[in-house]
């Protein structure tokens, strides 16, 4: 428009580049133009590239695989990803709380990053849980950032959250692959040891047989009742009354203590163990008596506040005489040193003539604390 008026202005002979000298006119006409000219295609320029950046950044948000939102108090914006994830639409979330989305236990690990971020944190990863639309739970990796105004005062967060609920899921699936790989390499190790310790101690294939039967039928027992508890543990008094109930009368057995719960790692020596006591007591023990009788009593003494190892007696009464001098076999060597070899506990074995006693010692570590009813 300056342009033009310049151009009207000079051809009528008026204005202020009207010049005696037709040429003089021109030039000073053209120059203006150019110099009016130029910074508006600069701007105009400035403009259109600006408004490029933007809309290909607007095609990256609404199309990218990951959620991106913008929140202060509330979520202000979003992109379309979050139905994809979440199954809500953008307008079912905006302007509502993250909270609503957030298990309560998960509130924690977002307040958190937020402090971190007050204190000073340019940005931030962590991962969180949330509820999708049907309730079900996704794992979301969140990248978010503070955005502050001019005078610093933080104004918005803006997140870049992925959905990494598949990946977790791999990455737990390996590690239970890996765990039962150990377990079955482990079960398998002991099967042969078991196996040719036992051949070592009889004599005819048929007791070689009748025994490897019984101590490969307390591993499977130990292994059932590891499986329904989850491999999580196993209660103690069940494992104790599980390996006596072949043999276990009205008035011949006690089983007495507290609710105690063995790690997964540590039931099966303890079952070992407690086979070969039940196994020697019904062959030459209390139990092979009608009138013998036998208590497994187990505490915790306490050091202070904090309970201490697993004291587990085993006691033998009113069964045959013991004799004075025994020759030491498979069974034997498991009950001294299983449990010191595998959990580091201690043992002690007596022939006493009035019966067998046996006190075994259990590190706290290979105790679940948490006190829970008998699965």
């Amino acid at each position: 428009m300056l342009s033009a008026f310049a151009i009207w202005g000079t051809l009528s002979d008026g204005g202020p580049f009207a010049r005696p000298n037709l040429n003089e006119s021109f030039l000073l006409t053209i120059a203006f133009v150019i110099s009016a000219a130029v910074p508006s295609l600069v701007l105009s320029a400035d403009v259109v590239a600006r408004r490029l950046s933007e809309e290909r950044h607007r095609a990256l948000v609404e199309h990218a695989n990951d959620i991106v939102a913008s929140l202060d108090l509330r979520i202000t914006s979003v992109n379309p990803a979050i139905e994809r994830i979440l199954g809500f639409t953008p307008t079912e979330v905006i302007g509502r709380s993250l909270r609503r989305h957030v298990p309560q236990e998960q509130l924690h690990a977002h307040a958190e990053m937020l402090d971190r971020k007050f204190q000073g944190a340019p940005s931030t990863q962590y991962e969180i849980e949330v509820l999708t639309k049907a309730g079900v739970r996704r794992v979301l990796e969140v990248n978010s950032k503070l955005i502050a105004d001019a005078t610093g005062k933080p104004v918005a967060i803006h997140a870049i959250a992925r959905d990494i609920t598949e990946r977790k899921e791999a990455k737990r699936a390996e590690a239970q692959i890996a765990e039962l790989d150990h377990r079955v390499k482990n079960v398998l190790a002991t099967v042969a040891a078991v196996s040719q310790r036992t051949r070592e101690g009889h004599t005819s294939m048929d007791e070689f047989l009748r025994a490897f039967d019984g101590r490969i039928r307390s591993m499977v027992n130990a292994h059932a009742l590891l499986s329904s508890g989850r491999w999580q543990g196993v209660n103690l008094a069940l494992l104790v009354r599980q390996e006596l109930a072949p043999f276990a009368a009205a008035l011949n057995t006690m089983v007495e203590g507290p609710d105690i719960v063995l790690a997964a790692d540590a039931a099966q020596p303890v079952e070992l163990v407690l086979h070969e006591l039940v196994t020697n007591a019904a062959k030459y023990g209390a139990l092979s008596s009608p009138k013998g009788h036998v208590s497994v009593q187990w505490h915790r003494p306490a050091s202070g506040q904090v309970p201490e190892a697993l004291v587990l007696d085993w006691k033998e009464t009113s069964g045959p005489p013991v004799p004075a001098s025994i020759s030491p076999g498979y069974g034997t060597s498991v009950i001294k040193e299983l449990i010191p070899y595998e959990l580091g506990g201690v043992v002690a074995l007596v022939f006493a003539p009035e019966g067998v006693r046996c006190r075994l010692e259990i590190p706290r570590n290979w105790l679940n604390d948490a006190d829970r009813p008998p699965s």
